[in-house]
């Protein structure tokens, strides 16, 4: 995996879990898969795990606040329902602008995931605020496709893949699965499960792409943080 351990030191990964609305049918293969991959990781001694299913508001700020230096949050990995300005949590929606100022000051995070429709903004605004690689969205995605790309993903950041190259990966996997997208129009209808309501009072408003220039997984880095993904 790209983070390793030292005598005192353990990264630990949250991976953290939603389904607001009860519709995501294939979150628990997600979050059966990437609990597999990361007991693996910390069986080698790399990196150690926590887990949230049904996250609510309070937990994020709870789990990073009992992080010790010993043990940082390193990465931590969101799937679930949210959409450009929030995320859509058990207990109420989670506005992006709030949870992305607290999240910025967590010196220790080399990774956020946000596995959900539509999460490009998000993304955006964090590393603007100075967190070091964001993975996200600029569409709606079926929970399928999302389960597959995060499983990749892990698999081959596991495998010693920096996070560019695990990112392509499972882009590729996702590909061979659903077809290439900017030839076949059904295939890239399959990732999209339905038209998602937007609202002209976002904080963060987005432009939709065409399906001829549909790539539903985008992956950005921060300007201070250049090479991070390349580590």
């Amino acid at each position: 995996m790209m983070l390793k351990f030292t005598q005192n030191h353990l990264p630990v990964a949250l991976l953290s879990y939603a389904d607001s609305r009860k519709n995501l049918g294939n979150l628990i293969h997600e979050q059966k898969a990437l609990r597999t991959i990361f007991e693996q990781q910390k069986g080698q001694g790399y990196i150690d795990w926590r887990e949230r299913y049904n996250l609510e508001i309070e937990e994020i700020y709870r789990i990073f606040e009992q992080a010790t230096p010993e043990s940082p949050i390193t990465i931590w990995h969101y799937a679930g329902h949210a959409n450009d300005y929030e995320l859509l949590l058990m207990n109420g929606r989670a506005d992006a602008s709030g949870i992305n100022y607290f999240i910025a000051e967590q010196k220790s995070l080399h990774l956020v995931f946000l596995n959900a429709c539509v999460t490009y903004a998000q993304a955006k605004d964090l590393v603007d605020r100075g967190v070091p690689v964001v993975i996200a969205t600029t569409e709606p995605v079926d929970d399928q496709a999302s389960a597959l790309f995060a499983t990749r993903f892990y698999t081959a950041l596991a495998a010693g893949k920096t996070i560019q190259d695990a990112f392509n990966t499972a882009k590729w996997a996702v590909r061979a699965t659903y077809g290439a997208f900017e030839k076949d129009r059904k295939s890239q209808e399959k990732l999209l499960r339905t038209k998602l309501l937007r609202t002209s009072k976002k904080l963060f408003p987005t432009k939709t792409k065409p399906l001829s220039e549909f790539e539903p997984w985008v992956l950005l880095t921060s300007t201070q943080n250049q090479d991070e993904a390349q580590a």
